[in-house]
């Protein structure tokens, strides 16, 4: 069941049919190549999601920046791994649209439906523990439009990542002298 909070209904753990709405490639914060895919929500009750979020994001005079778009997708290219997710978002891509074959050119990608299957996954921000819904798996629209699919378990904080949170700011013990006093 989703929520409102702000005015804005939450998105839910379930499967959803997406249209890419950019791709390209670029280079990962580890320097690997991946995809970078844009994305919304095509279809149903949380149809232009990620559109609606960016349209109704603050924006402030005195600060330049634009919102980040969030409807985002990222696929590696190389490294340990990559295959196998790399050929499930193809294939659903290809089963998601009659005629279209996967030719390794992005831009083609523009336009083209899949089928998405979010799970919930927790993140820290400003010290606490929150909760969005990010793509897990691609699957063709087909089993999403059947609801073939099942919903996995919601993506946890390790233990190791809740006491980095909870941990005192100052653990390391500072020598201070006279000199660091201003009086």
């Amino acid at each position: 069941m989703s929520q409102i909070f702000g005015g804005f209904k939450t998105l839910t753990a379930g499967g959803y049919i997406c249209k890419i709405l950019a791709c390209k490639t670029e280079v990962s914060k580890s320097n690997k190549q991946m995809l970078v895919i844009n994305f919304d929500i095509a279809e149903g009750e949380f149809k232009d999601w990620y559109l609606n979020k960016y349209k109704s994001a603050p924006r402030d005079a005195n600060n330049p920046v634009e919102p980040k778009w969030q409807g985002k997708y990222y696929l590696l290219l190389e490294g340990e791994g990559y295959e196998g997710r790399l050929k499930a978002f193809t294939t659903s891509v290809e089963e998601s649209n009659e005629g279209y074959t996967w030719d390794w050119n992005e831009e083609n990608l523009k336009g083209k439906l899949f089928g998405a299957i979010f799970r919930e996954e927790e993140f820290i921000w400003n010290g606490a523990i929150l909760t969005s819904c990010k793509i897990w798996q691609a699957r063709s629209t087909k089993k999403i439009r059947a609801n073939d699919f099942d919903i996995p378990r919601k993506k946890e904080l390790t233990q190791e990542d809740i006491d980095a949170l909870n941990a005192p700011f100052n653990q390391q013990s500072f020598a201070i002298t006279d000199d660091d006093l201003p009086f």
